[in-house]
C-alpha cells in the first residue's frame, strides 16, 4: 500500500530552494517535523514525545503520527517506583485517537524499556505506560473511548461500530461493549460514593 511520509517531501521541496548542505537539511527536517508536533499536540501527548514523521494512507484515509520517546525516567506499572535505568530496547505502541473529517489517526510511539529499581518488585522490566493519555496495553486513548461511550447509548454494538466507521474511528463491537461495561461501572461506583446519593 502506497503512503506518503512528510520526512520524504520536506527534503525534496527543501533541496529545490536552499544551498544548505545534506547534514543542515537534514537537521532542519528533523527541528520542522518537531516544531509541527508540539503545534498541533502540545496539549494532547506527553511533554516528552518527539514527532518524526507523518504518514499517510490516501487509499484508507489513514494518517501515522511517529513520534520518539524522549524521557529520562519512567514509573513502574507494578510497584509505582520512580526508575531511571532505561533499556537499550524498545516497544513501538500505536494508538488510534479521536478522527477529523473522517480521516483516522494513530500515534505510533517508539516508547523507552525501563529496568525497575525496587528490588522487591515482580516486574524486571517494563515499557514506559504514558498513563496521561492511555491504559497500559490500550490501543485507544483515553479521549477515544470516552467519545466512544458518549456516542448513543441506547445504539446497539454493531450499530454504532457502523456508525463510528464512518467517520473515521475504527473500533471493534466487542470493544465498544467492553468499554460500556467498564465506563459505566465506573460512573456508578462514582455516583453511589457521593453523600446525597441513599441506596
Amino acid at each position: 500500500m502506497e503512503s506518503i511520509r512528510l520526512s520524504e517531501r520536506l527534503p525534496e521541496h527543501l533541496a529545490s530552494s536552499t544551498t544548505l548542505s545534506a547534514e543542515a537539511q537534514c537537521a532542519w527536517v528533523q527541528d520542522t517535523l518537531a516544531v509541527v508536533g508540539k503545534f498541533f499536540y502540545g496539549l494532547p501527548v506527553p511533554s516528552t514525545w518527539r514527532l518524526i514523521d507523518i504518514q499517510r494512507f490516501d487509499q484508507k484515509k489513514v494518517v501515522v503520527y511517529h513520534w520518539v520517546s524522549t524521557s529520562e525516567q519512567a514509573v513502574c506499572v507494578a510497584c509505582h517506583t520512580i526508575t531511571h535505568r532505561r533499556k537499550k530496547t524498545y516497544l513501538v505502541r500505536r494508538l488510534q485517537d479521536l478522527p477529523a473529517s473522517g480521516v483516522t489517526f494513530y500515534h505510533a510511539v517508539k516508547a523507552n524499556r525501563y529496568v525497575c529499581e525496587n528490588s522487591e518488585c515482580s516486574v524486571d522490566t517494563f515499557t514506559e505506560p504514558f498513563a496521561e493519555i492511555a491504559d497500559p496495553d490500550a490501543r485507544l486513548t483515553h479521549r477515544l473511548k470516552d467519545f466512544i461511550v458518549q456516542q448513543r447509548l441506547d445504539a446497539s454494538a454493531n450499530a454504532l461500530a457502523r456508525s463510528l466507521r464512518s467517520i473515521g474511528i475504527s473500533v471493534s463491537r466487542e470493544t465498544i461493549s467492553r468499554l460500556r461495561q467498564t465506563r459505566g461501572a465506573v460512573a456508578v461506583q462514582q455516583n453511589l460514593e457521593r453523600q446525597e446519593v441513599r441506596v
